[in-house]
């Protein structure tokens, strides 16, 4: 990016310092609610505005890829990259014979599976299955969800954190910013949900104890969240974290260069999932949500040590341009 072009937008942003946003998402809201803390106008007029919808307006192609679990599948194993997941199949009404057919032939044939929604989040119609018959019973059966879905191997035995009696399934939460005339970054603070029911191997009936999704099946939360500078089973994993998200943004932008040519500033936040293998600490990425549900009220009890400074911080490194404490991947 052009040298004169950033200091460009940089001065044009601190003469103007005006936004012209919809309060339509909880990206938007928090991006309007902090840039008004630092001093910015909202405007009615999104040419009069210097941070206006287009900012948001991230290329689908890159957002999609990343949102879908079987087009992030699929983005991987095309870029050499399938080793990041744990054995995942895109997988719908028509071609599941032939997917069951291919894992029977493989060494994974008797692992248990987890059927995702691949555009669905918060845990809903998600499904494990001890073996192979029970996924084709499932496929058989008239009272399920269709589209397209992912079977991915189940991770039966992850690294637990241990609780007041048993241990407790947890996932590592990481928040992504990408860019198109800045780069893209890592914030260096995520946090970890963690399970509210101690985990159950062999009981997959209690999905409760297996999913560390933030809701199931209604608004009642299913984990509790700890900032993962708390934790420090995290420290462990950073580095690998901020590799991996690296091979994630190489391969995106070889394989959407137009993207990255865009003049307009835009910007893009994702919450990026991770789990960990107990057998070798193998680290695996779960899944990447475009424009995450955002808490907008001060009394989330991460609000203040986590999402408050991730915006303020957000707002330094992608509009003001001035340094930050994002870890740049590029």
């Amino acid at each position: 990016m052009n040298l004169y072009f950033l200091c460009g937008i940089n001065v044009n942003l601190k003469v103007m310092r005006k936004f012209n946003l919809k309060i339509n998402t909880p990206t938007h809201a928090n991006l309007a609610r902090f840039l008004q803390e630092e001093g910015w106008k909202p405007s009615k007029f999104s040419a009069l505005a210097s941070v206006n919808e287009k900012w948001l307006q991230f290329s689908t192609l890159v957002s999609n890829t990343l949102e879908y679990k079987h087009l992030l599948a699929s983005f991987l194993q095309a870029n050499h990259l399938g080793y990041l997941m744990p054995e995942t199949f895109y997988i719908d009404d028509q071609i599941w014979p032939i997917v069951l057919d291919d894992i029977t032939h493989s060494p994974y044939a008797h692992l248990p599976w987890i059927l995702k929604p691949s555009m669905l989040n918060n845990g809903q119609h998600i499904h494990i299955f001890h073996d192979l018959n029970s996924i084709e019973s499932h496929f058989l059966s008239h009272q399920r969800m269709g589209g397209p879905q992912v079977l991915q191997r189940y991770i039966v035995k992850p690294q637990l954190i241990q609780g007041p009696e048993l241990g407790h399934k947890f996932s590592i939460r990481v928040l992504l910013v990408v860019s198109t005339h800045i780069g893209s970054a890592l914030f260096p603070s995520g946090y970890l949900n963690i399970a509210l029911k101690p985990y159950q191997e062999n009981n997959f009936n209690q999905l409760e104890a297996h999913l560390t999704n933030e809701h199931l099946s209604d608004e009642r939360m299913n984990v509790v969240q700890r900032l993962s500078d708390e934790i420090v089973i995290f420290q462990q994993y950073k580095m690998e974290i901020i590799s991996t998200c690296q091979l994630l943004l190489k391969a995106l932008k070889q394989q959407f260069v137009p993207v990255w040519q865009d003049k307009q500033p835009r910007i893009a936040c994702f919450g990026v999932d991770f789990m960990v293998e107990a057998k070798g600490n193998k680290l695996w990425l779960l899944e990447a949500n475009h424009g995450p549900c955002f808490p907008v009220d001060d009394s989330h009890p991460l609000f203040n040590s986590l999402y408050r400074p991730f915006w303020q911080q957000l707002i330094k490194r992608f509009i003001d341009l001035e340094p930050s404490i994002f870890i740049s991947l590029d």
